[in-house]
Formats: C-alpha cells, structure tokens, sequence
C-alpha cells in the first residue's frame, strides 16, 4: 500500500492555526500598550464569541419563525402579513371599540386588502411581521401604494 511521504493531520492544523490566531491578537493588543493575561484574554474572546453566536441564532429564529403581533405593536401603515387571508395588508388605524356596553374596549383593526379596506376584531396569532425591500426610488414606491389604496 502507497504511503504519501507527507501527511497532514488535520486537527493538528487546525489547533497550529487558532494558537497562530490567538498569539496575533494577544500580539496586536500588547502592541498598542495594553498589559493582559493571555489566558483571561483567551477566556474573553470565547465568551465574546459564544455571545454572538448566540445573537445570531436568535435572530435566525426571528427570521424562521416569526413571532405573531400583538394589537400594541400594530402602527399605521405597517405592512403585516394576514394569516387568515394568507397575504401581505397593510394596517390602517388600530382602536378600541368606544360604543355598546357589550363590544366597548374591543380591540379592532382597519386594514387594506383586495376587496378594499376592511374594519375586524383584532385576532390573536393573525398578523406577523413583514419586510419588503425598499425597490426603485420614492415617487415609485409612493405610486404603488396609492395604487393598492384603490
């Protein structure tokens, strides 16, 4: 059997590297006048490194599985998508109902869609949240709301 003259381990490579990494930023950092204990500043980089790792992926899950809204985060003119019409709206005014001692302090919502602008009861785990690129300039984007108003 054919034994290559040179064998590269690769865990050993990749241990050779991050020491290499390790000494540059305790290099850099001694360079500029700081006193630090190598180990501590080791413990540091981890900690720092776990943290953002932890950031991203809760962000990832925001993005994969958003949250629904709640009828306080609805604004004027937010865009949200509807589960219930399976489709992108945009929110118009939010209220409570001020009338009828049976419905007063109800929660409701206006919203824009394809039959026009429509006025519900707020439902829970309806509306989530939504973000369109920003494409072409102002008056474009302006153009095609109005367009969708009517």
């Amino acid at each position: 059997m054919y034994k290559p003259p040179i064998e590269m381990v690769m865990e050993e490579v990749f241990q050779k590297m991050d020491e290499d990494f390790e000494n540059s930023i305790f290099k850099a950092i001694q360079k500029v006048g700081i006193n630090v204990d190598k180990e501590e500043l080791l413990k540091a980089l981890i900690y720092d490194r776990g943290q953002y790792d932890k950031g991203y992926e809760d962000a990832m899950n925001e993005v994969k599985h958003p949250q629904p809204l709640k009828f306080e985060d609805l604004a004027p003119g937010m865009w949200v998508w509807d589960n219930f019409f399976t489709t992108f709206t945009r929110v118009e005014n939010t209220y409570l109902y001020p009338d009828d001692a049976l419905a007063k302090g109800t929660k409701m919502i206006t919203f824009y869609c394809d039959t026009g602008v429509l006025t519900r009861v707020f439902k829970e785990n309806r509306y989530y949240p939504v973000q369109i690129p920003w494409e072409g300039d102002k008056k474009q984007w302006e153009r095609t709301i109005e367009s969708y108003k009517q």
